[in-house]
């Protein structure tokens, strides 16, 4: 249960990392939250908080964490009614900073120490550069703006309570007496909320959304597969266009959710993997020199195939973006507004919400035609079929250096019953019964 809990709160940073582009008209409210101290328990809300805060709770840093420093960041962000958008995305770089530099390094660190491997002195993960109270403080801001872009119906009151009393336990182990209600209850809660409430939320919002998008400039509808997607060509690329869903393309790409939150970036992928690289290069303590070097290819590897990404469009994991690319050329550029039914669905992901819409900018570098409908008919054509009841009589064994083999067919027709020559070698093929 920790494990899960530990991979949620990370999420809830790494989800976030993104700064809201302009022009591509995303949803901007600011989202559902609320804050009343006179209303009964609301379980959703502490149960979206307590998932969570406990997963902070049970990092290495949790004992370290300021509760309340945290809790009143939290709350001054939610209550802004003007978002900062490069405040949040500053803020989130200190997060991705302390993680990088010292969070990772000091949970690695302790799990070599528990198999008994060797390590240098365990890494601080507080300092002049990264404070606990900024540290603290930094948390409470992200956390607050991951709960306002999920667009829950939450009142931060209750969420306020749950952090507080999440990051109160003691000790290793969790006990449900100490928090308003049980692990159990909390999953179901969390559970129920994604796959009914959000799903019904999300696809209203997203309808609303791409009615939005309609009446920008320059932007135009394609009707596909019973729902409707928009496009606009920001380049239009030459004539080498896309064709048909057998053709191979070259391109590189940004998907951001209709809420403006980064799900997936190539250049950020590409800088990723150059990082890790670099790094694994430049790593002096591998025990084994074979091992670093299956690590170095490996990574070279993913690099090579990244940075000249190509995919056949019909395994294109967007569907919609197998239509929406056909309208430019090799480099040219274009963005789709995508409903969820041509994107994510209604399960989504860990970035995206079920039912949500997605804004995708796709770059054309190049295209490889596949068969054309007109080939791949001609070839049909060309094809013999062979007759179902055909024997094909094998040479092997057979005497004589002139002999050829023959093929007896089984027919009802007399003709095929005429008696074969005296010399002829024939060799029947008799299936095997099992």
């Amino acid at each position: 249960m920790k494990k899960l809990l530990l991979i949620v709160a990370t999420a809830v940073v790494a989800v976030s990392c993104c700064s809201r582009p302009t022009g591509m008209h995303f949803d901007t409210s600011t989202g559902r939250a609320y804050y009343d101290a006179t209303v009964e328990m609301d379980t959703l809300s502490y149960s979206m908080a307590m998932n969570v805060a406990l997963g902070i709770r049970f990092q290495p840093m949790g004992n370290d964490i300021d509760a309340d420093l945290l809790v009143g960041a939290m709350l001054e962000e939610v209550q802004k009614e003007v978002v900062d958008v490069d405040f949040l995305q500053a803020n989130r770089e200190i997060l991705n900073q302390f993680s990088e530099e010292r969070l990772r390094p000091h949970i690695m660190a302790k799990r070599m120490a528990m198999f008994g491997q060797q390590t240098t002195d365990l890494p601080e993960l507080f300092d002049e550069k990264f404070t606990k109270e900024d540290i603290s403080r930094c948390y409470g801001y992200d956390i607050a703006d991951y709960f306002r872009r999920m667009g829950m119906p939450i009142n931060m009151y209750w969420v306020a309570k749950s952090f507080n009393e999440a990051l109160a336990i003691e000790g290793d182990a969790i006990d449900d007496s100490q928090l308003a209600i049980s692990q159990t209850d909390m999953r179901r809660c969390v559970n129920d909320y994604f796959t009914t409430e959000l799903k019904d939320y999300m696809l209203a919002k997203s309808r609303t959304w791409l009615s939005d998008v309609a009446t920008q400039r320059d932007v135009h509808m394609m009707v596909v597969e019973g729902d409707t997607l928009y496009y606009r060509v920001d380049v239009a690329g030459n004539g080498v266009r896309p064709r048909t869903e057998r053709d191979t393309i070259g391109f590189s790409y940004d998907v951001y959710t209709q809420r403006g939150m980064l799900v997936e970036s190539h250049e950020k992928r590409v800088a990723a993997l150059r990082e890790a690289l670099d790094k694994e290069l430049a790593d002096t303590t591998a025990a084994k020199a074979q091992t670093k070097e299956m690590r170095v290819s490996r990574l070279e590897k993913q690099l090579a195939d990244i940075e000249n990404l190509e995919v056949v469009l019909d395994r294109a994991i967007i569907k919609g973006s197998q239509y929406g690319v056909k309208n430019i050329g090799e480099g040219g550029q274009i963005t789709l507004w995508l409903p969820a039914s041509l994107a994510y669905g209604d399960k989504g992901n860990r970035a995206v919400a079920p039912n949500e819409g997605v804004v995708m900018t796709i770059k054309l570098k190049s295209v490889k035609y596949g068969k054309s409908d007109e080939e791949l008919a001609a070839e049909a054509e060309s094809i013999t079929p062979v007759p179902s009841k055909a024997k094909i009589l094998h040479p092997s064994m057979m005497k004589g250096a002139l002999a050829k083999p023959q093929i007896e067919v089984n027919s009802d027709k007399a003709a095929n019953k005429a008696e074969k020559p005296a010399n002829a070698n024939t060799i029947k093929v008799v299936p095997v019964t099992k």
